[in-house]
């Protein structure tokens, strides 16, 4: 009956396992996989085809083994894969990937990109990437995209701007710490806070904001990073600063409130900062039509009615 399950789910883990003498775990895997894969091409019926493929792998390939899990990835593709999740070391992503006109959901981790520019896909509706290196410049566009997960990301600025700007119904958007590449290393808020980000249907974000430990993160680039999300329905915002940043209490006279429509947000703060009461009431004043408000887990905020 395996050999013709929609969902084929391979895990490299071998942590409890205890084997009565050496073994090279990542060959006895990828022999292990390849076995089964090759058993399922033979027996499978002619309309079998997969939903979900997911192969992860916590050991460093060769050349040969890369070049075995191509085609393995072409065969989930030519069976007309519908969600692809990937986790293999310093592993190229195919090009064919991108023009598979059945796949809906991709998911890579510890990957690598070495080219500047992907197939446009006309079909992905989720695109979940970490980590990894966006070429500069990137210039793919996936407009059916409508949740994107950027986590452990090194780009530029003009490059992860292509890339948001080529979602052009994104819903759901995940940040969490990106790093420029040129001139160099800055902290997220660096690149967050000049992004205008024109996305009329983003409903919700789940963002990471940290300054790498720089410790230069100002309340004015936060202000100005959120303002870019003022349509948002839904947030959950995670804020890790080496430094206390500065509330000025002028700032909500001369400003308007960056997040008006926001209606649902859950934030995590770091407890150990002295000036963190005033980042509670800085969140606070950028939500005026809050119905429920969340802060390190406690609600503090919930409108009858509310979820």
């Amino acid at each position: 009956m395996w050999v013709s399950t929609p969902f084929l789910y391979s895990d490299c883990h071998f942590d409890d396992v205890t084997f009565t003498k050496n073994v090279n775990r990542s060959s006895m895997f990828l022999k292990f996989v390849g076995n089964c894969l090759r058993c399922r091409k033979k027996y499978m019926q002619p309309d079998t085809f997969i939903i979900s493929f997911k192969l992860h792998s916590y050991y460093k390939l060769g050349r040969h083994d890369a070049q075995l899990v191509d085609k393995w990835v072409r065969f989930a593709i030519e069976s007309k894969v519908k969600e692809l999740d990937l986790r293999v070391q310093d592993y190229c992503i195919p090009q064919f990937v991108f023009t598979a006109s059945s796949l809906t959901q991709l998911r890579f981790h510890a990957l690598e990109f070495e080219v500047a520019s992907l197939s446009n896909s006309s079909s992905l509706t989720q695109l979940k990437l970490r980590p990894l290196k966006l070429e500069v410049p990137f210039l793919s566009k996936f407009p059916p995209l409508k949740v994107l997960s950027l986590s452990y990301v090194e780009s530029n600025y003009e490059s992860f701007q292509n890339l948001i700007s080529g979602c052009l119904i994104i819903e759901d958007l995940h940040l969490q710490d990106l790093n420029e590449i040129h001139p160099m290393h800055e902290y997220l808020l660096d690149i967050a806070s000049i992004i205008s980000i024109e996305a009329p249907n983003l409903f919700q974000a789940n963002l990471s904001l940290t300054d790498g430990g720089y410790g230069s993160a100002s309340c004015f680039d936060l202000l100005h990073f959120l303002a870019n999300l003022h349509g948002l329905k839904k947030m959950k915002l995670s804020l890790f600063w080496e430094e206390d940043i500065i509330f000025p209490e002028d700032i909500r006279n001369t400003s308007s409130p960056p997040l008006p429509n926001l209606k649902h947000l859950e934030a995590s703060l770091n407890d150990e900062h002295k000036k963190n009461s005033e980042l509670l009431d800085f969140l606070v004043w950028c939500v005026p039509s809050v119905e429920t408000l969340k802060i390190n887990g406690k609600i503090l905020l919930q409108v009858l009615g509310s979820f």
